[in-house]
């Protein structure tokens, strides 16, 4: 019977540092030679999945946290910021004088005054620096309907709740502290998750979630963990999701995924180190 795998990519195909276990690569590509279905599933938008992941093959994705499925050629699902909202965000941000970019399938957006201030920030603080591109210095060319999400650097007076009461109907994401106060934010559309996108794209496929193989290693793939009919965290995954998951395997360096595949007969025996 075909299964439906969703793979987690930090901590699940790949290490921190981007490395892919030769076992992991041998293992999806048995996976879908015996007829499973392979998706990548993931918080990122799919312009930031890595070009050796994207290689090892896959049947679709769900990114963006589940606001963009896709099965084959297929773009099944896409719910970006709607227009409006967009527009909104943009000019509150430039009033603000917060740099900021706009991420879409397409690429990382941003007027030039927001490319040079991100460039200036160290390359450890979290930001895809060498890919943003920035836009015509019109003020219109950021106003999108394509965007997924907004990401900025705090402007030094701003705050978590002035943003939140801004946009209410928006998800607000904040991540890295310095000085008790948070770094980077991100503003994205509300009621968007990686359960409805997987419930979409089982009823494109005519399949059921007791067809689904979840497996990944963070707090944030736990509701997954509790839908799907089978769920595995890596052995390097956090406590919450290793209590929430059916089953424990090895670490992502210890051919975890290879050993996954292999215990539940998605593929025959890998071979450690293969």
């Amino acid at each position: 019977m075909t299964k439906v795998i969703l793979l987690d990519i930090d901590g699940t195909i790949c290490d921190p540092a981007g490395k892919i276990p030769k076992t992991t690569a041998v293992a999806i590509a048995a996976a879908r030679k015996a007829g499973n279905l392979v998706y990548l599933n993931t918080r990122r938008s799919t312009i930031e999945v890595a070009k050796p992941v994207w290689e090892l093959g896959f049947d679709g994705i769900i990114s963006g946290g589940g606001n963009f499925v896709k099965s084959g050629d297929r773009v099944i699902y896409h719910r970006p910021l709607a227009a409006t909202a967009e527009t909104a965000i943009v000019d509150w941000l430039r009033r603000h004088q917060a740099p900021f970019y706009l991420e879409t399938n397409a690429g990382f957006l941003a007027d030039a005054e927001s490319v040079a201030a991100l460039q200036a920030v160290p390359a450890t603080d979290l930001i895809y620096q060498s890919d943003l591109t920035p836009l015509a210095e019109a003020a219109t060319a950021l106003y999108r309907s394509d965007v997924n999400k907004i990401c900025f650097r705090f402007a030094p007076q701003m705050t978590v709740a002035e943003v939140e009461e801004a946009f209410p109907a928006q998800k607000l994401t904040t991540w890295g502290i310095k000085d008790g106060r948070p770094v980077w934010g991100e503003l994205r559309p509300l009621k968007i998750s990686k359960a409805r996108a997987v419930v979409t794209l089982l009823s494109h496929l005519n399949l059921t979630l007791n067809d689904v193989v979840v497996i990944g290693d963070d707090v944030t793939d736990v509701p997954l963990f509790q839908l799907c009919e089978t769920s595995v965290c890596m052995g390097n995954g956090s406590p919450a999701a290793k209590a929430a998951a059916d089953y424990v395997t090895a670490a992502v360096d210890d051919d975890g995924l290879a050993e996954a595949f292999a215990k539940l007969e998605l593929v025959g025996p890998v071979k450690k180190g293969a």
